[in-house]
């Protein structure tokens, strides 16, 4: 099991490493995970800040309007994804950004391509959590 790297030659990938999330061949899995993994984490959110009595923050929570409760959700969802994203597009260019070298490793783009990846199944994610 494997796949060619920019040399032609062939990269084994080890018998335990059954998912490489930076790995662009894996684009579909990924955006199905990255959709629970979101679901997942709203369901969490809208229970911890509906119980969440710091400052009065769960009772006014709960009078909010749904498409308000939904906003709420979305904009905390950016902050988040969008700081992981940031963190891969840091990883896969400080090289190009911070010691000027002109060459990136097929590491490096793949964490550019995931950082891009999340980014595009946020903003889709929205769309569909809006509606």
């Amino acid at each position: 099991m494997g796949y060619s790297n920019d040399d032609g030659n062939l990269v084994t990938v080890p018998e335990y490493a059954v998912y490489d999330f930076t790995d662009p061949f894996q684009y579909g899995w990924q955006t199905l995970n990255c959709f629970a993994l979101f679901w997942g984490f709203v369901r969490v959110a809208e229970f911890v800040i509906a119980r969440t009595t710091y400052l009065g923050i769960g009772e006014t929570y709960k009078g909010l309007a749904i498409d308000k409760q939904k906003n709420v959700i979305t904009y905390i969802m950016q902050i988040l994804v969008t700081s992981i994203a940031l963190a891969g597009q840091i990883r896969g260019c400080y090289r190009v950004l911070f010691l000027f070298e002109d060459d990136v490793t097929n590491e490096e783009l793949k964490w550019i391509s995931l950082a891009h990846q999340i980014t595009l199944i946020l903003y889709l994610w929205e769309m569909i959590y809006r509606q």
